[in-house]
């Protein structure tokens, strides 16, 4: 994939990844680059899950009615 194809698939990121990857003195191979910059928008996404609010409806407890599991 050419890095212009590479940069319209995920453009919001791309430059925020390129500079990323300069500061940690890092390089990731050109064929490999569209794959990892995916991944890392996938991730900024999923990131942003963790910080919102929840109700305790959006992740329900397992709890278990004793009555009904134990021997009587």
């Amino acid at each position: 994939m050419t890095e212009e194809a590479e940069k319209s698939t995920h453009p919001e990121f791309a430059a925020e990844f390129d500079m990323l990857l300069a500061r940690a003195g890092m390089s990731v191979p050109d064929d490999r680059k569209a794959g990892v910059l995916a991944g890392y928008a996938e991730l900024r996404r999923l990131a942003q899950l963790l910080r919102t609010r929840r109700s305790p409806f959006d992740e329900p407890a397992n709890i278990y009615d004793l009555t009904r599991i134990s021997r009587d």
